[in-house]
């Protein structure tokens, strides 16, 4: 016997695909807008630098660079993206997995995404140094995690993470040197 209304199944698959392609957008997109909460304040001391972006994340959350760093404007690489390039790596397919990454051990780690340029001859590539401040002048150490340097004429970029910071620590600063105890090249403000 046939249904009365023989379009009614087919109505529940499309609104079902839908609400499930709909919950996808959702997931992509806020990821990609989860940062800091105000953008961070630069100040360029040294004529030679420029500061392209600063991206940063908070958190234990697992992150991905961007497939094209020089041409990602700053962006982070898409999880979901990481995520279906990492499967398709373990299956035995031949794919460009995307360097994965955490900003902390726990809730509060940190990780800071800068591209810039400097230029010192002879060495173009040459990356900055970077060390976390906190407002009462507490120095929390950072590690370089990835950096690379030799993209269009003397752009570069660094990926610097902090395990973790006091929760009480709300304002900071990311100090940029190209020597280990030469003179401030930049300063980025953070305020949580």
């Amino acid at each position: 016997m046939n249904s009365p209304f023989p379009c009614r199944a087919t109505l529940r698959i499309v609104v079902a695909l839908l609400l499930l392609l709909a919950g996808v957008g959702v997931a992509l997109i806020l990821p990609a807008s989860r940062g800091s909460a105000g953008r961070p304040a630069v100040t360029v001391l040294d004529p030679r630098l420029g500061i392209l972006w600063v991206q940063t994340r908070k958190g234990s959350g697992t992150y991905y660079l961007p497939k094209d760093v020089y041409g990602c404007a700053g962006r982070l690489g898409s999880r979901l993206e990481g995520q279906l390039r990492q499967q398709a790596w373990r299956m035995g397919v031949n794919i460009r997995t995307l360097p994965a990454f955490r900003a902390g051990n726990g809730t509060n780690g940190r990780a800071f995404f800068v591209g810039y340029t400097l230029s010192l001859p002879p060495k173009s590539s040459e990356h900055l140094m970077a060390e976390l401040v906190a407002g009462d002048g507490t120095v929390y150490p950072l590690r370089s995690a990835a950096g690379g340097g030799g993209g269009p004429p003397e752009r570069s970029w660094n990926l610097w993470l902090l395990d973790s910071m006091p929760a009480y620590v709300t304002n900071y600063a990311l100090h940029l040197k190209t020597q280990t105890n030469g003179p401030l090249a930049g300063e980025i403000q953070f305020a949580d």
